[in-house]
This record gives structure tokens, sequence and C-alpha cells, in this order.
């Protein structure tokens, strides 16, 4: 730990007794339960946007795969080589 490390770490401390000493250990509970209670939710929020954002590129892809599996439509009727005729050995 770096000296300035330290000395941030010693402000921190100093800051946070500072505020126990003002408002009380409720209120400071009750601030951090506040903003670990925004955190979750906001966390929450995340995970179902992404869910949703994965569920629609699976959707896309499935539909995706889907057309490539239809046969292509024929563009130029009459102009399709014939089948090749198989030769019995």
């Amino acid at each position: 730990m770096t000296a300035d490390q330290l000395a941030a770490a010693i402000d921190a401390y100093t800051w946070l007794d500072t505020q126990l000493a003002v408002f009380g250990p409720g209120v400071i509970l009750a601030v951090g339960f506040q903003i670990l209670w925004r955190a979750t939710w906001r966390t929450l929020d995340r995970l179902a946007d992404a869910h949703a954002r994965l569920t629609a590129a699976r959707e896309l892809l499935a539909d995706t795969r889907a057309a490539d599996a239809r046969p292509a439509e024929d563009t130029q009727p009459g102009t399709d080589t014939p089948p090749r005729k198989e030769t019995e050995t």
C-alpha cells in the first residue's frame, strides 16, 4: 500500500467516523440499505434487459436459419438444368 493509498483510507475512515458521530448508526445503515436496494434493482433490470436482448437475438437467428432451410424462389422459370440421370452399373 502506498502512502497516498494509506492517506485515502485514513481519510475515508475519518469521514465515516464523523458521519457516525453526526447522524448515528441508524441513519448510516438506512442510507447504506437504500444504496444496496437501488443497486440490486438496477442490476436486476440490467439482467432482464440482457435476457430480452439475448432472446430477441436467438429468435432472429432462428428466423434466419428457417429462411435458409427453405428452397430459394425460382426467379427465372424454365432455365433450370435437367436432373442427372443415374446410371446403373
